[in-house]
């Protein structure tokens, strides 16, 4: 990888050692600072071959990784995204920014070749980072990505001042455990209740992380509206892509599959029906299954991650 010689000489990595072992769910806790004195954090589990690199979507954090990481013998490195969980702001309101941020973190935490997983927000920063780091990607598997296209909510909230007083009011929603579930069933779940510990941290976080959210929205209408984004032309990744996306997802519109297949051409796509946004909740047993197929590859790099 090439132009990161500077962060990596300025940076510095803190272990949290109480997650170090396989049977701590949370796993370690791990925060690197980058060369501008940005910190990103993530989370790890060891196992052996090639590990998982996966990324959460919108008011999740790494920890909405940790059964997806009990499910594997594998490796995996989840992240907390620029401006969620541990992490700082991200540098710029832009999925490239996100994804350098990331690719950098990997170098730094000697992480070779990996299977990517991203959700939703972290979808779009895995398509970025697959483009960033191809030679290093295996395969990638996104679950009903951002980035592909206009997502209505995230333009309500973007702009004219309904919007602007709706971002206001959100924190204020989430902060309250009804308001919070009431949101999280009817936009993101299908009517799934959301998991008590990722509702805890929606709740402690509503005002903390607001503006991640909001940078983060921004990274998503932007990229709709960006001439360059992968709304208009091709990712530049050749490896293998599975995409899996919820028949009534009504965060992220179905109808962005059409255009994720075309702007990658070599895309298996599957359809769940019944399901959401969020297959994690929703259909934890199936997911892994599915997981486990889309990420399988030849273990011809062990990386440092185990």
């Amino acid at each position: 990888m090439t132009g990161l010689t500077e962060a990596t000489g300025a940076a510095s990595i803190r272990n949290d050692e109480r997650g170090s072992r396989r049977r701590d769910p949370d796993g370690r806790l791990q925060v690197v600072e980058l060369a501008d004195g940005r910190v990103l954090a993530s989370r790890r589990w060891p196992g052996t071959g090639v590990p998982l690199v996966a990324l959460h979507g919108l008011f999740d954090c790494s920890l909405g990784w940790k059964h997806v990481a009990a499910a594997t013998g594998r490796p995996c490195v989840a992240f907390d995204l620029p401006g969620f969980g541990r992490s700082g702001m991200p540098a710029e309101n832009r999925f490239a920014s996100y994804a350098q941020d990331i690719l950098c973190a990997l170098e730094i935490l000697r992480v070779g070749s990996f299977s990517l997983i991203g959700h939703s927000l972290g979808g779009a920063v895995a398509a970025q980072l697959s483009e960033q780091a191809r030679e290093l990607t295996l395969n990638m598997t996104l679950l009903a990505p951002a980035g592909f296209g206009p997502v209505p909510l995230a333009e309500l909230l973007e702009g004219n001042t309904l919007g602007r007083l709706t971002r206001l009011g959100v924190p204020l929603a989430l902060s309250n455990p009804l308001s919070a579930a009431g949101i999280y069933m009817a936009v993101v779940s299908h009517g799934h209740l959301p998991e008590r510990q990722l509702l805890g941290r929606v709740i402690r976080r509503a005002f903390s992380a607001a503006p991640g959210a909001i940078a983060a929205n921004q990274a998503i209408v932007a990229a709709a509206r960006d001439p360059d984004g992968f709304a208009h032309r091709p990712v530049r990744y050749n490896g293998p892509v599975s995409v899996l996306w919820g028949a009534s997802d009504v965060l992220m519109p179905l109808s962005h599959a059409a255009r994720v297949c075309e702007a990658l051409p070599q895309t298996r796509l599957t359809v769940w029906e019944g399901m959401g946004h969020h297959p994690q909740r929703e259909r934890p047993e199936q997911l892994n299954n599915y997981l486990a197929a889309t990420t399988h590859t030849p273990a011809r790099t062990v990386s440092a991650a185990a």
